[in-house]
């Protein structure tokens, strides 16, 4: 063997070497950062998809709020014609759909209620529905903005309502009239409630003027035990004001 002899020299990498490398490390960066991403907006731990219509497409395991939600407005309609059928004098058109309460950038504020809205040749039409986590009906109501304002209300009420809905009231009717604003402005409702058998809590009703327009609405509600409005002991928001609720 020869003690001279030098081992041969490392293989040094060409210039196209080192950037096929560089590339080839770069992609195998980017595949693991896109299925780690992947992997959190599935999960929802970074909900990419929903914020962001680029992404979009991505597929995201639903949550249990968002399941809930989706059994809400499976549930609400099928019970929104029939309660509407069922309490006042109108055809719903097919194209009737209900959906969650939104505000004007379209977020959604109440997770619970939804809210079916329609134009009837008399008046404007909303019906509202809440719901429990279990799908169980908290409460049920119906407002019909009339286009005029009812004069005397207080005279013949039991004809107004008799005239939109098909429930017959079982109460006493009593009216009141109540200032809504700090300017003073004052509205008329007359209303009859009452207590079914069931312990169910019912009113119909007829509010007139509406505030800072010339319009009434006549009014229905249906309360469960576990409605945040069972006390009120009516289902005129302003009344309920009025009594401290």
């Amino acid at each position: 063997m020869n003690g001279d002899s030098q081992p041969p020299a490392p293989k040094r990498l060409s210039l196209f070497g080192v950037i096929e490398f560089g590339f080839g490390g770069l992609i195998l960066g980017l595949l693991a950062f896109a299925l780690l991403l992947f992997t959190l907006n599935y999960f929802n731990i970074i909900s990419i998809s929903a914020v962001n219509n680029i992404f979009s497409y991505l597929p995201r395991k639903e949550t249990a709020s968002e399941s809930l939600r989706s059994l809400i407005v499976a549930r609400g309609a099928k019970d929104f014609p029939d309660f509407v059928k069922s309490t006042i004098k109108t055809n719903l058109s097919k194209e009737s759909k209900a959906d969650f309460v939104k505000d004007d950038k379209g977020q959604i504020l109440d997770f619970n209620r939804l809210v079916l809205e329609w134009d009837d040749n008399m008046y404007s039409g909303f019906a509202t529905i809440r719901y429990n986590d279990k799908l169980e009906i908290e409460d049920k109501s119906i407002l019909l903005m009339l286009p005029d304002i009812i004069p005397n209300v207080s005279s013949y009420e039991s004809i107004i309502t008799s005239r939109y809905f098909n429930v017959k009231p079982e109460g006493k009717w009593e009216c009141e009239e109540l200032i809504v604003d700090d300017e003073g402005t004052k509205n008329t409702v007359c209303e009859n409630f009452w207590t079914d058998e069931s312990n169910v809590k019912k009113g119909i009703g007829v509010r007139t003027p509406i505030q800072n327009e010339n319009k009434s609405e006549v009014f229905f509600c249906e309360l469960n035990s576990g409605s945040s409005m069972y006390e009120w002991g009516t289902c005129s928001l302003d009344k309920a004001i009025a009594k401290g609720f």
